[in-house]
This record gives C-alpha cells, sequence and structure tokens, in this order.
C-alpha cells in the first residue's frame, strides 16, 4: 500500500538544503489548498536532485497528494 510506497524513499535528513526544502513545502501547501504545481529540480550531476526529488516525493504522498515523476 501507500506506507510501502513511502517507505522506502525513507533515508537520512536531508542536510544543507534549507531554501530548497522550504520551496517544497510552499509548493505543498498550494497544492494543498488547490493550486497545481510543478517541482522541476535541475543541477550539476552530483549534486543531489534524486535525494531531493525522493524528499519531495515522500513529503507529497505523506501529504495524500497524487505524484507524478518523469526523468530524464
Amino acid at each position: 500500500g501507500t506506507q510501502d510506497f513511502i517507505s522506502q524513499f525513507t533515508q537520512s535528513p536531508v542536510v544543507g538544503r534549507n531554501l530548497e526544502i522550504a520551496s517544497i513545502a510552499d509548493s505543498i501547501e498550494r497544492a494543498k489548498h488547490g493550486s497545481g504545481e510543478i517541482l522541476v529540480i535541475e543541477a550539476e550531476s552530483g549534486m543531489g536532485k534524486s535525494r531531493l526529488a525522493r524528499e519531495a516525493i515522500q513529503r507529497s504522498i505523506s501529504d495524500k497528494l497524487l505524484v507524478f515523476q518523469v526523468k530524464c
């Protein structure tokens, strides 16, 4: 179920990404109030994009939001 899906994303806390986490939290709050939101995470290789995406997904699913993920 949903908990199993969420648990696969559980990892250690995100460190040093306060601005990015705040932006994700703001986007989630807007989505919870009916605003459509798209998060784009882009950076050089090795900069933690995947970890940040997992955090955004985990938080969104925890708030019962619908999540679509696209990777390039």
